[in-house]
């Protein structure tokens, strides 16, 4: 079985490589299509610069998305961007006059009025003095191309009915707390405690017993800290917020942390910092089963313990079901038993 595994792991790989570089390929052929000079050839991160009616801008491919951005004659926050659910645009700014003098005076609304056909639109950004048109691109086809050509040839003429207009008085100062409050502080802390997490799940710190109650330890940690985080947010930022923008960008960072702060930080630091004694549990193998597709999710089931025990495949190959197993387990800082040493009994 286990070669089985390993065999359609190979075949998998096989066939997905191809899918990949042929993808890349035609993204080349994209950038190249439009006379863009390409400056970084990373894949989904392919990135160029051309020149629209002397003007440079600037493509790149980033995530889903190709983004054409250039110099902007004003300077501020203004987000249109395609609505999540349902046809039309949301509209996000911080400085409520300049905003509706831009929306006004300018030729923004060529680039998001239905008759431009720009379809594959998915937001147009004045972001501090840069200019930015986003297209879905989550396959290169023709339609994207057009969509493309088009936007380059309303941009001179946005460009251009820009000038003379008034920079924002408050600029990009909210845009940037907003983003530092609620994304880069929080990554900057997971990534902060995930460094020893990590270094110490290698050590050996870190074998939650039943992984339903790692789980569950985290929902109880995690809960009132995004709580807090959120209503933190929402009373330093207040209309500022902008929750239709930024609402479900939080609950997939959210339902994310719930996911992987047990595994990485919660684990660890619940094994390194316990100082219990441990103790001795005789128990016996009931069951053992692979969990993921790849095969890499290894688990025992073992007497007498309402949950199963993920495991090494070193130790997954060596066990029998009905095979006697002598556990050292320690209470763990945070209260989740972790396995501090096994021993099967031959």
């Amino acid at each position: 079985m286990e070669d089985l595994f390993r065999v359609l792991g190979i075949v998998l790989l096989v066939l997905v490589f191809p899918l990949v570089y042929v993808e890349y390929r035609k993204t080349i052929r994209f950038f190249k299509s439009l006379g863009a000079n390409l400056e970084r050839q990373l894949p989904f991160l392919l990135k160029g610069s051309l020149q629209v009616a002397n003007r440079r801008f600037l493509i790149k491919q980033a995530y889903y998305h190709i983004v054409i951005s250039t110099v902007s004659p004003v300077s501020g926050y203004l987000s249109i961007e395609r609505k999540f659910l349902g046809n039309g645009f949301d509209t996000f700014y911080d400085d409520e006059a300049w905003a509706k003098k831009i929306l006004s005076a300018s030729k923004l609304h060529l680039l998001t009025q239905a008759h431009s056909s720009l379809n594959r639109l998915s937001a147009v950004k004045i972001e501090g003095d840069t200019l930015k048109v986003e297209l879905f691109a989550r396959r290169i086809e023709p339609e994207l191309e057009e969509n493309a050509r088009q936007a380059l040839q309303y941009l001179p003429d946005v460009l251009e009915s820009l000038k003379g207009l008034p920079d924002s008085s408050i600029g990009v100062k909210k845009q940037q707390l907003r983003n530092w409050l609620l994304y880069y502080l929080p990554a900057g802390l997971f990534i902060l405690l995930s460094i020893p997490g990590l270094y110490w799940l290698s050590a050996g710190y870190g074998d939650a017993l039943c992984q339903e109650h790692l789980y569950g330890l985290g929902v109880r940690v995690l809960s009132p800290i995004f709580l807090a985080h959120f209503v933190s947010a929402i009373l330093i930022l207040r209309r500022r917020f902008h929750p239709r923008a930024h609402l479900l960008s939080l609950v997939v960072i959210y339902f994310g942390g719930y996911l992987l702060i047990p595994l990485t930080i919660l684990d660890p630091f619940n094994a390194r910092f316990d100082a219990s004694i441990p103790k001795r549990l005789e128990t016996k193998i009931v069951d053992k089963y692979r969990l993921s597709r790849g095969g890499h999710r290894l688990e025992l089931e073992f007497e007498g313990l309402r949950c199963s025990h993920l495991v090494s495949e070193r130790l997954y190959r060596r066990a029998e079901i009905g095979q006697h197993l002598s556990l050292e387990v320690k209470d763990g800082a945070f209260g989740v038993r972790w396995v501090y040493r096994y021993q099967l009994q031959e």
